[in-house]
């Protein structure tokens, strides 16, 4: 009688299932990075548009304020002078701020899972089939 081991048909279905299954995993784990990475990017856009127009508020507060000097120079009150001042100064503090914040959310790496998972994926594949197991 003949030894009932599974033939070349049920073998490649087998590994076509295992395989299917393993992209399916892979790809639930890269979707759910990806909405993340989207979250991340968006942050980083508005934090981006925010400093932005912080240093455009800024820049005209302090040409304002530039404006009021020179008029104080020549004889005015300097009031409205040290206000724009002092508001140029508080945009550009908020602009710093949110600088260091962009700087921090661009260095924190995207898709760390998927990777982690590809490297432990490398190393079983890099093993001999004894050792998988």
């Amino acid at each position: 009688m003949a030894e009932s081991t599974p033939g070349l048909t049920q073998n490649l279905t087998a590994f076509g299932a295992a395989l299917a299954r393993h992209l399916g995993t892979r790809l639930e784990l890269f979707s759910l990075e990806s909405r993340e990475a989207g979250a991340q990017w968006a942050a980083l856009a508005l934090l981006l548009g925010a400093t932005a127009l912080c240093i455009a508020i800024g820049y005209l507060f302090l040409c304002l304020a530039a404006v009021f000097l020179v008029g104080t120079a020549l004889g005015g009150g300097t009031a409205w002078a040290w206000v724009c001042g002092g508001t140029g100064l508080l945009h550009g503090a908020g602009a710093a701020f949110l600088g260091r914040k962009i700087r921090a959310l661009s260095a924190r790496p995207i898709f760390e899972a998927t990777m982690a998972e590809f490297r432990k994926d490398s190393v079983w594949l890099s093993q001999t089939p004894e050792k998988r197991n």
